[in-house]
Formats: structure tokens, C-alpha cells, sequence
């Protein structure tokens, strides 16, 4: 491969990595009209020990959703941490309710909301894991906080989750060997992403050709 050839490659590997990346960090959510949400990630389980959701410590790709629809629930199920406080103190529950999403997963990765979507049951929320290139092997619980604020002023009456972007695990064999599990649950129906989704992608991909076009041409005067 000559040089030229060369430079240009990389330079549209990073200008699309760069895009798509960009997007992922910062694309808002896709929720239904009328609906406002609020987000926080808190690294660790939020519920107190003898809470009713029979709090425990999640294996590796466990899931659950808890749904909370009042301040004495809050109060009661929630532990008293100053990290969290100010973000469940501007829940008003009379015209509002909280969504807990938790996982099992390496300490450094990250849960995003993605998107909210009405079902005839209540709502799916499609979340994905905003992971880092490197990190310890190790396992924590994660915890979503997802505040709702719904113009209908419909509480749903279940919650339905679905998790995608396990990224990578390692566990220990009876013999000792060390073996790598890779999973990406990252199959979604075309039919759930949005308009604003759509539009996202196509920015992103129209600015990394834009860049790749720009550092091509400046590689190529260069050489």
C-alpha cells in the first residue's frame, strides 16, 4: 500500500470512529411526545438492604426495573446518599414517577437511556452501555435513575427493559484457564428508532465524510 493511500485510510478511520462515538455520548434520547425525562448513573446499588426488592448484589449481565411512584417509597426503599439526593428531591410525584434500571457489569462502563417507547402493557425502555477502551475485570452493580414527568399523567402499569452493549467478561474455568466471553446484545427492531435517531446517524455520517474528504485532500497536498 503506498503512503498515500495509507494516510487517507487512517484518516477516515478516525474521522468516522470520531462520529460515531460523538453520537453515542451525546445523542438525547428517544422518548414519546408530551414526555420529559431525566437521567442520572449512579455506579452501585441504590436500594438499602432490606428493601422489598429483595436488594442483592447482580451477577454478571443481570438485569432488573423497579418502578416508584411515590416519596414514601422513595424514602423507605432508597438509601440516603448525597450523590443522589438532589436528583431524587426534584421528583414531585403528583405529576411524576422514577424508573430504576440495574445491571451487572464492569465498574467502568456507563448506562445510557436510549429511548422510551408505549406499549399496550405500559413501557420498554431500550438502554444501551457506554463503555470506555480499557478497564478493570472486575463486576459491580449499576444503577439508572430515570425521572419521568408525563403530560398524560399516566403511571404505566409495567416496565419492560432491554439492555444491549455487553462488551466483554472474563471468568475462570474449573482447570484454571482463563476464558473471554464476548456478548453484544445489540439487536434492535427498525421499527423503535426514531426520526431523531435517524437524522443523528446521518449527521454523523455526512460530518465524518466531510472530515475524511478534508483530511484527504490536506494529506494528499502534504505528500
Amino acid at each position: 500500500m503506498n503512503r498515500r493511500r495509507f494516510l487517507t485510510f487512517c484518516g477516515l478511520g478516525i474521522a468516522t470512529a470520531g462520529g460515531y462515538f460523538g453520537w453515542r455520548r451525546y445523542h438525547l434520547p428517544s422518548i414519546p411526545e408530551g414526555m420529559k425525562v431525566g437521567t442520572q448513573h449512579i455506579e452501585g446499588d441504590i436500594f438499602v438492604e432490606d428493601s422489598s426488592r429483595d436488594s442483592k448484589f447482580l451477577e454478571w449481565q443481570e438485569e432488573s426495573q423497579t418502578l416508584i411512584t411515590k416519596r414514601e417509597e422513595v424514602n423507605r426503599e432508597i438509601i440516603d446518599e448525597e450523590s443522589i439526593s438532589p436528583f431524587l428531591n426534584d421528583i414531585d410525584f403528583e405529576d411524576s414517577y422514577l424508573i430504576v434500571v440495574q445491571n451487572g457489569m464492569q465498574s467502568e462502563m456507563e448506562l445510557v437511556l436510549d429511548g422510551i417507547f408505549q406499549r399496550e402493557y405500559g413501557l420498554h425502555l431500550n438502554v444501551s452501555i457506554d463503555s470506555p477502551r480499557g478497564g478493570p475485570d472486575d463486576l459491580l452493580t449499576h444503577s439508572l435513575l430515570i425521572r419521568v414527568i408525563d403530560e398524560d399523567g399516566e403511571v404505566p402499569e409495567e416496565v419492560s427493559i432491554y439492555i444491549r452493549g455487553y462488551v466483554w467478561s472474563t471468568s475462570h474455568s474449573g482447570d484454571g484457564a482463563s476464558v473471554v466471553l464476548l456478548t453484544d446484545r445489540s439487536i434492535q427492531t427498525v421499527a423503535e428508532l426514531s426520526v431523531t435517531d435517524c437524522w443523528m446517524h446521518a449527521f454523523c455520517v455526512s460530518h465524518a465524510i466531510l472530515s475524511v474528504l478534508s483530511i484527504s485532500t490536506e494529506l494528499l497536498a502534504w505528500t
